[in-house]
């Protein structure tokens, strides 16, 4: 077993991005492992308010000789062992310098411990009488705006145990390594992008949980284990290993919850008629509205469940097909002071199409769409400076490729600089959880879909569409209003699209180009019409 070492506190102020040095006599003998152990400063608190973690960036292991003349001689670790991984950091990072290794990353809340093995190719390493061991932990992650990601109580411990060398030279131990090496070579080759993703604690590493006292997430109070509300009927566990994910998981699918498909069906019904059912989306209790047609709403949670098996494709053809949702959207003159909002459903749904609709109907419109699923986030053309950040070297590549006509899902997003075409059609930062997004019209969108760059490219595109038609310039320009609208447009409307194609056409000296010119021009103002952002 390993000899238990000595035990440090860090005090006073603790710096990010710092190396710290542990000093203590050695005791006589070979070294075949040494041990590290992380403590919380206080383990019996830490358990339910976790302590600032820790990053191993750097571990380096000095044997300080003392004989006729002093030297040194430092350790070689060929790999390291620890208690519990994190999914972004290996223990054996550490012994290489870099961001990563050994962590608690980014909160410790019990102690930690992790073997490093020495290479005994370079070896095997023994302690004289006098020597001394100096230990350096290097620590290079830091989390913005917060206190520093280091060590604060930390004991080391060697021994002499010749199992740790056996177990490196051990064949099925070996075998496993090639393997993962294998594995972790082929995942690399895939091109993706790295997702956290939740997972069930084994047993024996589950954190206790506290009831916040008034709400303060400050003060701890009774000891929490994980259930149903009792307001939601009583609801058995199969067994008392079930995961705590998976009991959730099947109450929330339970014949006897009827909460579920009935808060589905209501997101559902607003994305498609502008209201729920009941119109306050984040709120489907008794503190909020009340449903407009109840016997409605239980009609659809019932079929959704038992006949579409929660499929979700079964369910909106069933909403869309149906004589409510074909109705004219136009609002007879009784209705419009009685049901401005068509809660009574007198009417077809008339709804300006999302954010991200909009820039994947002009992708669409332009011919352009780049239909390709998954991989990495894109970057699409945006103005420059929005990425301005004090604390990020970041900057956005706009990609030149076909990658910048891929659907609005793939835009890269980021929370505090989110794509600002998107932005001006009322999509939300990311920053907090939306429920209801907000709509308006304001002139900012159309400067948006005139004027920004992406949409002028998709213009062009949808311009080179109408130019490949047959017909006079005035045919190109009626069959563009029924591409992007689905309707077609009065004489008026189309004359005046006629008058900017020809003085579009008559700015141009070229007259080679004036065409294309004065065709996107028109094209532009067709993506950009009320009718064609309105479904």
């Amino acid at each position: 077993s390993l000899s238990e070492g000595p035990e440090k506190m860090l005090r006073g102020t603790i710096t990010n991005n710092s190396t710290y040095t542990l000093t203590a006599p050695a005791p006589v003998g070979r070294v075949t492992a040494l041990r590290l152990d992380a403590l919380p400063k206080d383990i019996a608190t830490a358990v339910h308010t976790p302590e600032m973690g820790f990053v191993v960036a750097r571990l380096r292991v000095f044997v300080e000789r003392v004989g006729s003349k002093e030297t040194e001689e430092e350790i070689l670790f060929q790999t390291a062992f620890c208690d519990e991984p994190e999914p972004f950091f290996s223990p054996e990072d550490s012994l290489e310098d870099n961001t990563r290794g050994w962590a608690a990353y980014s909160r410790l809340w019990k102690p930690r411990w992790a073997i490093f093995v020495p290479d005994e190719l370079n070896g095997p390493y023994y302690l004289a009488e006098g020597d001394r061991l100096r230990i350096e932990i290097k620590h290079d992650k830091a989390l913005d705006g917060q206190d520093a990601i280091a060590l604060r109580r930390v004991r080391a411990a060697i021994t002499s145990n010749p199992v740790w060398q056996e177990l490196l030279g051990d064949k099925d131990y070996q075998a496993t390594g090639l393997r993962m090496a294998e594995l972790q070579a082929r995942r690399e080759a895939i091109p993706s992008t790295s997702i956290p993703c939740l997972a069930e604690r084994p047993a024996g590493l589950e954190r206790e949980h506290r009831t916040f006292e008034r709400g303060n997430w400050l003060v701890k109070g009774d000891l929490a284990t994980p259930s149903v509300p009792e307001v939601f009927g009583a609801w058995e566990k199969e067994s008392d290993n079930e995961p705590a994910r998976l009991y959730l998981a099947r109450w929330i699918a339970s014949a006897e919850n009827p909460l579920t498909a009935r808060v589905w069906i209501n997101r559902i019904w607003a994305e498609l008629f502008g209201n729920g059912l009941v119109t306050s989306l984040d709120e489907f209790g008794v503190s909020g509205e009340q449903v407009t047609h109840p016997e409605l709403l239980d009609y659809l949670a019932v079929t959704f469940v038992e006949e579409d098996q929660w499929r979700l494709k079964a369910l909106l053809k069933r909403i869309v097909l149906s004589a409510t949702y074909g109705q004219d959207a136009k609002t007879p003159e009784n209705l419009l002071s009685s049901d401005p909002r068509n809660r009574l459903l007198a009417r077809g749904p008339r709804l300006r199409l999302r954010a991200e609709m909009v820039r994947d109907q002009a992708l669409m419109l332009s011919g352009k769409f780049n239909p390709k699923l998954f991989g990495p986030p894109v970057m699409p053309y945006q103005p420059d400076g929005i990425w301005g950040s004090v604390w990020s070297s970041a900057e956005w590549e706009t990609a030149i490729d076909e990658n910048r006509f891929r659907r609005a899902i793939y835009v890269y997003w980021k929370r505090t600089a989110a794509y600002p075409s998107m932005i001006a059609f009322d999509a939300p930062s990311r920053e907090q959880c939306t429920t209801i997004r907000s709509t308006t019209n304001t002139p900012l969108q159309a400067l948006v879909t005139m004027n920004d760059q992406a949409y002028v490219e998709l213009a062009a595109g949808f311009a080179q569409r109408m130019s490949e038609r047959e017909g006079s310039v005035r045919e190109q320009i009626v069959w563009a209003c029924h591409e992007a609208t689905g309707q077609v447009q009065s004489d008026k409307s189309i004359s005046a699209l006629l008058d900017l194609y020809d003085e579009a056409f008559a700015s141009v000296k070229d007259q080679a180009d004036a065409d294309a010119f004065a065709l996107s021009v028109v094209a532009g103002a067709i993506v950009n019409l009320d009718a064609t952002l309105t479904k």
